[in-house]
C-alpha cells in the first residue's frame, strides 16, 4: 500500500517538483492545493498520511499554515507534516518544527531535502523506496521559475 500524501503549496511549479520526487519514492499524490481553507477540507475528508505545507500558504480566512499544523496535529497526531520554507529564512519553519513538523523542505527545492524527507518518512513507512530512484533525474524546475 503506498503512502497518501496530500501537497499544499501556492507554487504549482513546487508542487510538480515535489509530485515527481514523492512519485519516485513511491508515494501517492491524493491531492494538491493552493490554499489554506481548502487544506483543511480535503484534509478531513481524505486524511492523508502526510501533508508538505507551505509555510506561506494564505485563503483560509484566520486559518494560516500554522493553525493548519495545529488541526492536523490535534485531528490526526499520526500524520506526518512536512513544511516548505523559503531559502534563506530557516527561522520561519521553527514555529512549525516546534509543532511537530517531521522536516522542512528548502526552497529552491533540490534532491538533498527530498533525502532528508525520505530518511524520516522511511521510519514510519518502510515500503518506501530508496531516494536514489528519485535521484535518477534532476531536481525538475519548470523552466523559467525555479520554485
Amino acid at each position: 500500500m503506498s503512502v497518501r500524501v496530500m501537497i499544499a503549496d501556492s507554487s504549482s511549479d513546487a508542487r510538480e517538483v515535489m509530485r515527481h520526487h514523492l512519485d519516485c519514492m513511491g508515494c501517492n499524490v491524493v491531492a494538491e492545493t493552493d490554499n489554506a481553507a481548502q487544506t483543511a477540507d480535503l484534509f478531513r475528508t481524505i486524511r492523508p498520511q502526510v501533508v508538505i505545507l507551505d509555510v506561506d500558504l494564505k485563503g483560509g480566512g484566520d486559518l494560516d499554515a500554522l493553525g493548519l499544523v495545529h488541526m492536523i496535529r490535534a485531528e490526526s497526531p499520526d500524520s506526518a507534516v512536512i513544511v516548505v520554507s523559503p531559502a534563506g529564512e530557516p527561522q520561519r519553519s521553527q514555529p512549525f518544527m516546534d509543532q511537530g513538523a517531521l522536516e522542512c523542505l528548502v526552497e529552491p527545492l533540490a534532491n538533498d531535502g527530498f533525502e532528508r524527507v525520505w530518511r524520516k518518512l522511511r521510519s514510519r513507512f518502510p515500503e518506501l523506496r530508496p531516494p536514489e530512484l528519485a535521484q535518477s533525474k534532476a531536481a525538475r524546475r519548470p523552466s523559467g521559475n525555479p520554485h
